[in-house]
């Protein structure tokens, strides 16, 4: 609640005890129950399918509003709402900038990156994924994979009672081990739910406990003016024993269009 909002209430409703409960929601709301889990992956999966309906026929020339429009096209067509699409083409794409423009065209050597937010039935999904186009550096393919790794790190190593300090680590220090010391990070994944972000978020303070039942969005992204975005995230399901990643072609290779 914005806090002109409650300072009027309590104005107008003066014999009336406002007690604040939105951290206790949110704690709450951290598991997640079959029918959530369920709506979460559907979520997931509809992102994923609109980002491969996307990269359909795509070549070098199209704007990047042309792969937008196809994009929240599919997400509409699947009974999805868009939400923060960031779907950015080239060397200068980096973190932050959301809206796509009519004057930056795919080119051969670009790095197509896709990190989209969608809604369905009310709940979110975020992904990413990265293209490139026609071919790629060794130097993007080596800190893609780097960061591919980083991932892999998260899926076997996250289990519940680990904190997301202990996470954050964990996946830090695989990143730097492969081959990509300079990789620098403030989180590497966070809940997910009825909100884009929800609790615990997998930073470097976090001392919060992953459980079971907890819906976590992992991710790995890397920004570079000169090189552009390499970025993977996949929503991973925490389990008693193993972990389930809901998307169906979670962490893959780097693909070339």
């Amino acid at each position: 609640m914005q806090s002109q909002t409650l300072l009027g209430l309590q104005d107008r409703f003066s014999d009336v005890e406002f007690i604040p409960i939105a951290s206790s929601i949110r704690n709450v709301r951290r598991y997640k129950t079959d029918f959530e889990v369920n709506m979460l992956m559907q979520s997931a999966r509809i992102n994923e399918m609109a980002i491969y309906d996307s990269i359909k026929g795509i070549n070098a020339g199209l704007t990047e509003i042309d792969i937008a429009k196809k994009f929240n096209q599919s997400l509409v067509n699947q009974g999805a709402i868009p939400s923060l699409t960031m779907i950015k083409a080239g060397r200068a794409a980096v973190g932050g900038q959301r809206r796509q423009r009519d004057d930056i065209l795919l080119q051969e050597g670009d790095i197509l990156w896709f990190d989209s937010d969608a809604i369905y039935n009310g709940y979110w999904s975020d992904i990413a994924r990265v293209y490139a186009v026609g071919k790629v550096s060794t130097l993007q393919m080596k800190r893609y994979q780097a960061l591919r790794n980083g991932m892999m790190a998260a899926y076997s190593y996250i289990r519940p009672g680990r904190t997301g300090k202990q996470i954050f680590t964990h996946v830090m220090d695989t990143i730097h081990r492969s081959g990509f010391p300079e990789y620098r990070r403030h989180h590497v994944g966070h809940a997910i739910g009825v909100e884009p972000y929800e609790l615990p978020i997998l930073g470097p303070h976090d001392h919060n406990y992953v459980e079971e039942g907890m819906i976590l969005s992992v991710e790995t992204p890397y920004y570079e003016f000169g090189i552009g975005a390499l970025h993977i995230e996949d929503p991973l399901y925490i389990g008693s024993g193993s972990n389930k990643f809901l998307t169906l072609n979670p962490v893959p290779e780097l693909h070339i269009l």
